[in-house]
């Protein structure tokens, strides 16, 4: 499997396209974090009797700042994601109520069309410029693996600020869907200010390519193909790097919908780099959770329905839910840029079928212990499913499995024990403990991805366990059943 920045064709091309701005060398735009949490507790704190019409707020929320753009207009998109309910009932419904700026102000509910619309009155109003747009996101109503993409299905907005384009989503800054429920709660970071080559993997425009404010614009179709990503992609500075799967559909179908893995062999493998600052500030968690998949037709009703080429699948996928699966991983500093990025693998074997394979990682340290979505895949393995399911987990040891990957071991035969171990590891044993309480010690392998294996003899039945000793204190990060 190859980076997929070196050969997908819309990879490639967002590789070398450039952010416009609107003159030759716009400054970049530094975002100055304490002075837009001042701001955030200016624009939650504004008095009600300023809020009786769109100008009057807009004139309060923009003059505390008028010699800073960048605040006025954080100040308009926070009043907005804070003040502002999706109308979750309706989007459901399909039966929306007005959606005009001044209608959603005094209603203070709205759908995407709504939060789009005021946020453009208040910026009219103060002299910001300001553009909504219209298009497909990778949201609610588009799953991972989908082949289409409606692009009617969003509105959002965009911004010219300090000579460069910039986009706003204050829709999805004001809460998140999670089991079938718009949860409310302000979430600015993955939103506010976001650069075209940023926003373009969430959001296209229907119309005008041109809004993508990119020297290179993508085609609608080479949009769907795009890794489906969530808020927690973008703010811990991901990039998915290759997933099994990607290759044999390019063989296959001739496309390359970076979301579909088409896996033959059972095993799936899916490979990600991690901004090391972005990732520390957020609380630095990373899950996975596997879960077996609904197939259902893809409505084909809306009027701008965009498919890819080749296609080889009109079915999208559900999570049937019910128990998830982890899959094993383990983490190392960029080979290159060691200083500033880490590289995530995440691997484990596939019963045959249907799957939801999702990346889930931390967006902030005050939402510690809640994990987002940052990558979401369809899997569809035709292997045998033979394989068995990955060993049994345990939180908290600081060791993760990473041989054998599946949880039976044979008794009588010898196997290979692999593990990796947190960077503040120090002092302790690495060890394989069999079910009548022997310990192996395991030896370093690799100082530079923290590997430690030893090979031994599985001659008792019952759980083996890989973990660590300190002393006499024991912790362990996997169990293993022999039979």
């Amino acid at each position: 499997m190859t980076d997929i920045d070196l050969w997908h064709p819309a990879m490639v091309k967002l590789g070398r396209s450039q952010a416009l701005g609107s003159g030759p060398h716009p400054s970049p735009l530094v975002l100055d974090e304490d002075l837009l949490a001042r701001v955030d507790a200016f624009a939650i704190a504004t008095p009600s009797r300023e809020t009786a019409s769109i100008q009057q707020l807009a004139t309060y929320l923009a003059t505390k700042y008028a010699d800073d753009q960048v605040a006025q207009i954080r100040a308009l998109f926070c009043w907005i994601a804070s003040n502002i309910r999706y109308d979750w009932p309706a989007y459901l419904s399909g039966k929306l109520p007005k959606q005009d700026a001044e209608h959603v102000l005094q209603s203070r509910v709205s759908v995407c069309e709504g939060y789009s619309n005021l946020f453009l009155a208040l910026c009219n109003c103060v002299g910001i410029k300001a553009y909504k747009i219209i298009g497909g996101a990778m949201g609610v109503g588009l799953e991972a693996g989908d082949p289409a993409v409606n692009l009617d299905a969003h509105a959002w907005n965009a911004v010219l600020v300090r000579g460069e384009y910039r986009f706003i989503e204050s829709t999805w800054a004001s809460g998140t869907v999670s089991n079938g429920k718009f949860i409310t709660h302000y979430n600015p970071t993955p939103y506010f200010l976001v650069s075209p080559k940023q926003f373009i993997y969430s959001h296209i425009p229907k119309d005008d390519p041109s809004q993508q404010f990119l020297s290179t614009p993508l085609t609608h179709k080479e949009w769907i193909e795009l890794p489906h990503i969530g808020p927690a992609f973008r703010i811990n500075g991901m990039r998915l790097v290759r997933a099994s799967g990607h290759d044999t559909q390019i063989q296959t179908h001739g496309n390359a919908l970076l979301s579909f893995l088409d896996i033959r062999d059972d095993y799936l493998e899916i490979v990600i780099e991690v901004e090391t600052v972005n990732f520390r500030k957020t609380g630095g968690t990373i899950l996975t959770h596997l879960t077996r998949g609904e197939l259902a037709p893809l409505s084909t009703t809306a009027k701008s329905l965009v498919w890819i080429d080749s296609t080889h699948h009109k079915t999208t996928i559900h999570d049937k839910g019910g128990l998830a699966t982890s899959l094993l991983d383990y983490c190392h500093p960029h080979p290159v840029h060691s200083t500033v990025k880490s590289v995530h693998t995440f691997f484990t074997y596939l019963p045959r079928g249907e799957f939801v394979c999702r990346i889930m990682a931390s967006l902030s340290q005050e939402l510690a212990g809640t994990c987002f979505p940052a990558l979401t895949f369809r899997v569809h393995n035709t292997g045998s499913g033979t394989r068995g399911p990955p060993p049994k987990l345990y939180s908290g040891s600081g060791v993760r499995p990473i041989a054998p990957v599946e949880d039976t071991l044979k008794v009588g035969s010898t196997v290979l024990f692999k593990a990796q171990v947190d960077e503040d590891f120090n002092g302790s044993d690495v060890i394989v403990m069999s079910p009548d309480k022997q310990i192996t010690k395991m030896v370093l392998e690799d100082s530079f991805r923290r590997f430690w294996t030893t090979k031994v003899d599985i001659n008792v039945a019952g759980e083996w366990r890989v973990g660590m000793q300190t002393g006499l204190k024991l912790s362990f990060g996997a169990g293993y059943k022999a039979v």
